[in-house]
């Protein structure tokens, strides 16, 4: 059985040499219409091998694991609220004393005990009881704008910035970088390479990172549908559940989005809206920003230079790191969410390398 070291990058690159650091300044370019020509015939040539499985790979990433499976989740999502509700009780008694309830003339705030006004009615009993309506619903205003969720490290320990509106537009602006960012790792070998280094094809290179991406939303798919989390993030909280702005949540209002058959299929307002609750374990931007950064890392070792190549790296693994601040901060998910999202991805990673180590090639190559 051999042996897969993701970090050795010589070790991956049969073109390596001793002098590679001296080779590194040798850029080659190819931008002549010729050599456009011959990689386009190459890309064809792999696209013809894979289009089938590429095709279904990026339905289940736009579709599937955007649009339908997450209406799914939401429709069987409840927030913390409605499980609280499911144990409070509509009334409550508790012994009547001298001591414990009055009637208040609320004109001019003169009151007495209440046992005392009863006694004539009761025959002067002592032992009596009174019974209140409760409205049988927690009382989420209590909370003072404080999230209504489950006991996690992330929440006890990192800076709330649940209300800031920059972050949680960084969140979803980091994740674009990084995808930006592999794509033109991927696309890059088209027009330049580097002496003594591989020049993967773009379309073997977009093949591995989508089958990859696909097998972990599989598992990211079985995992939430498995078990319905409550949510942390401002969205999933009850309606009358209100934010230190004033925002309220809107969990029951989103989810009436999802009731039918035909909303899980075809309504996409909860993922337009970023809205979606209920697919929480684990976190997708996670895994696809760790699948991102492990498949371009992959190739930066064998295409790139090494001090391109470390530059290259460094700046993933920044991103990365940003992205999960991003994530657990603004608290839309929980930290088991991250740290099952980021061992999945990696393990699925290092799985796609083991049973799957060569890249499709053109067949004229190949």
């Amino acid at each position: 059985m051999q042996s897969i070291n993701l970090f050795d990058t010589d070790a991956r690159n049969p073109l390596s040499t001793e002098a590679d650091d001296a080779a590194t300044g040798a850029i080659r370019w190819h931008c002549q219409r010729h050599q456009t020509k011959a990689r386009l015939r190459e890309e064809c040539s792999i696209c013809r091998q894979v289009w089938c499985r590429l095709t279904l790979y990026l339905v289940m990433m736009f579709y599937g694991a955007s649009v339908l499976f997450r209406n799914i989740a939401f429709y069987r999502y409840r927030g913390l609220d409605w499980y609280s509700d499911q144990v409070i009780p509509t009334e409550a008694t508790a012994p009547l004393n001298e001591t414990g309830a009055y009637i208040t003339n609320i004109s001019n705030g003169d009151r007495v005990p209440l046992i005392s006004a009863l006694r004539d009615e009761f025959n002067g009993g002592q032992n009596l009881n009174v019974t209140l309506p409760f409205e049988g619903e927690s009382n989420l205003t209590s909370l003072d704008g404080r999230i209504f969720n489950l006991k996690d490290f992330a929440q006890d320990y990192f800076v709330d910035l649940s209300n800031s509106a920059f972050v949680r537009d960084m969140n979803e602006i980091v994740a674009g970088i990084l995808q930006v960012l592999t794509f033109a790792i991927f696309f890059a070998p088209f027009f330049v390479s580097f002496a003594g280094k591989a020049r993967p094809n773009t379309l073997a290179m977009l093949f591995r990172h989508q089958q990859t991406l696909f097998t972990a939303n599989i598992l990211r798919t079985l995992s939430y549908l498995s078990t319905s989390i409550p949510g942390a993030a401002q969205h999933c909280q009850s309606v009358r559940w209100t934010s230190p702005k004033g925002q309220p949540g809107g969990w029951e209002e989103n989810r009436q989005h999802t009731l039918t058959a035909k909303d899980w299929f075809l309504d996409t307002y909860n993922f337009f809206n970023n809205c979606n609750c209920g697919d929480l374990i684990f976190s997708g931007h996670i895994a696809t920003a760790l699948t991102n950064v492990l498949v371009a890392q992959y190739y930066v070792g064998l295409a790139a230079p090494k001090r391109l190549g470390r530059l290259l790296i460094f700046t993933l693994w920044a991103t990365f790191v940003l992205q999960v601040f991003c994530v657990l901060t603004t608290r839309n998910h929980y930290t088991v969410d991250v740290v099952v999202g980021i061992y999945t991805a990696f393990l699925n990673f290092v799985a796609h390398l083991y049973f799957v180590p060569k890249d499709p090639v053109p067949k004229s190559v190949g």
